[in-house]
């Protein structure tokens, strides 16, 4: 018994034995990346080879047997995301801020076989949904929810309808987007602190601590009265946290009164500028001040102990007589 094996699958192709093993692939009616925009979006066709098996006797009798073979979709579609910041590509150039309108355009995505209409679409931010189980038409350019400063993760995933078939091939992609501060810098001051106790007339070293939320470095000076610092430059924040830094104020003679420090500040790459008046914790006390204190201590102890030992001697001396105080 002769057994042959024929298919269209290529030309000319054929196999002579009981059995064979070989790869079926789906033709050349697919959609490709390098297709224009409006052709790669198309539906497709599934291919169907034709496969046949010859008998054929020691006698010459003949007898032949035909199959269709579909191809299975079984590649998931394509995810292109562009991420825009107020309208143009995100990327150095064109970083995003807090303030930035974020959106996403989908319009490079397709499948091998299904039309861009059929693919379902699901997108979330930070674990956030944005949309679900959306169609093309409201995936394809998407609105993202402003964003604060700091790495997010953005993930799209998209399926198309495997052919016709209950089952689906999902893809899905995830970026991690960076939001940097507001360029323009933004100063206040935190605290302001010292070592030891400030006294009227004595001088000392304040020390102010200083942020800033902007992007940009900001030229400030820090007062006391009328007893001003050099011009510093501030820190800068980043996708880490604030910029936040310590100065010195050396004040040569303080004055009695809660410390207040005035700040004042400019932007020179934006022009934004601004001044702070911070009310410290710190009074100036005269030296004196903290003796009367600790005498005002004394006698408060010295009285809570003279009545606990008056109390102790009465309850002892009860029925005895009484007690010598």
């Amino acid at each position: 018994m002769k057994v042959t094996w024929r298919s269209n699958k290529s030309e000319g192709w054929n196999h002579v034995d009981y059995f064979f093993n070989d790869q079926f692939n789906q033709g050349p009616d697919v959609n490709w990346a390098h297709d224009p925009l409006e052709e790669r979006h198309k539906q497709r066709n599934l291919t169907v080879w034709d496969l046949s098996m010859e008998l054929e006797d020691a006698a010459g009798n003949t007898f032949v047997k035909h199959w269709d073979i579909t191809m299975n979709d079984t590649t998931a579609p394509t995810i292109t995301a562009e991420l825009l910041v107020d309208g143009l590509p995100y990327g150095d150039e064109n970083p995003a801020r807090p303030d930035s309108l974020l959106s996403l355009d989908l319009s490079e995505t397709f499948d091998d076989i299904d039309a861009v209409e059929g693919l379902t679409f699901s997108i979330d931010v930070d674990g956030i949904s944005v949309v679900q189980y959306a169609n093309w038409a409201d995936a394809r350019f998407v609105d993202l929810p402003a964003l604060d400063v700091g790495e997010h993760q953005l993930r799209v995933q998209c399926a198309d309808v495997a052919g016709g078939t209950a089952n689906q091939n999902l893809r899905e992609l995830i970026t991690n987007p960076v939001v940097h501060p507001l360029e323009a810098a933004n100063l206040s001051i935190v605290s302001v602190g010292m070592e030891g106790i400030p006294v009227p007339g004595e001088s000392g070293v304040l020390h102010v601590q200083v942020n800033n939320t902007g992007a940009n470095a900001a030229m400030f000076t820090i007062c006391y009265g009328d007893v001003c610092s050099d011009i510093f430059s501030s820190t800068v924040a980043t996708v880490d946290g604030h910029g936040n830094a310590t100065y010195p104020l050396e004040v040569p003679s303080f004055k009695g009164g809660r410390i207040s420090v005035n700040l004042t500040w400019v932007d020179e790459g934006t022009g934004a500028n601004g001044s702070q008046v911070f009310e410290s914790d710190l009074m100036v006390t005269p030296g004196w001040v903290d003796n009367v204190k600790l005498l005002i201590w004394v006698l408060l102890i010295g009285g809570v102990g003279w009545l606990l030992v008056r109390k102790w001697l009465v309850g002892g001396t009860q029925g005895q007589g009484k007690a010598p105080f």
